[in-house]
């Protein structure tokens, strides 16, 4: 598979957008096999991908006239076509690197947007969850503080005798009316 990705990109073909599609999906193919048995190469990922936006750009500038000649509608969909496929290599090449980069290495590559939607609601509501049981622990702790000193407080007064002495006064309140 890899001498059939570097023989199709050292070719110049007539019609840019579908060689690039081509190439793309052998290069997603190829990722795909290595991620099921190994880790790819990345560096001769990144390699392919830099050869394909070279061959794009080199393909823009010989069609240099027909991108100035904007006012044709096929020549604006053409140009809207290698914008998109160059901003689209671009994206490519950056995903590439933040997955060299990451920590966390996918086991498989079966996840689209929905899936990777549905696992990000998920753990916002983990998240929102243990805010919540965090809330009540700390809840929890401060009344087992409040009892806590109201039991100390209670028996250090009764240590003290405070309660003998404020029933007396009580008591001689009472009996001095």
């Amino acid at each position: 598979m890899e001498e059939q990705i570097t023989n199709l990109l050292n070719i110049q073909p007539k019609d840019m957008t579908a060689h690039v599609h081509q190439v793309h999906s052998l290069i997603n193919q190829y990722e795909l096999q290595c991620y099921g048995s190994s880790t790819p190469d990345k560096d001769l990922i990144a390699g392919w991908l830099r050869m394909l936006r070279e061959s794009i750009i080199a393909s823009a500038q010989k069609e240099e006239p027909v991108i100035n000649r904007r006012d044709d509608a096929e020549d604006k969909h053409l140009f809207d076509t290698l914008s998109l496929m160059v901003s689209q290599v671009d994206t490519a090449d950056q995903n590439i690197m933040l997955l060299s980069e990451s920590s966390v290495r996918l086991k498989s590559l079966c996840y689209n947007s929905k899936a990777l939607e549905k696992e990000l609601l998920s753990a916002r509501d983990v998240i929102a969850r243990s805010k919540v049981n965090e809330a009540k622990e700390i809840r929890r702790v401060w009344i087992g503080i409040v009892v806590y000193l109201c039991v100390s407080l209670y028996i250090l007064m009764g240590r003290i005798g405070l309660f003998k002495l404020i029933s007396y006064l009580v008591m001689k309140l009472v009996n001095f009316r």
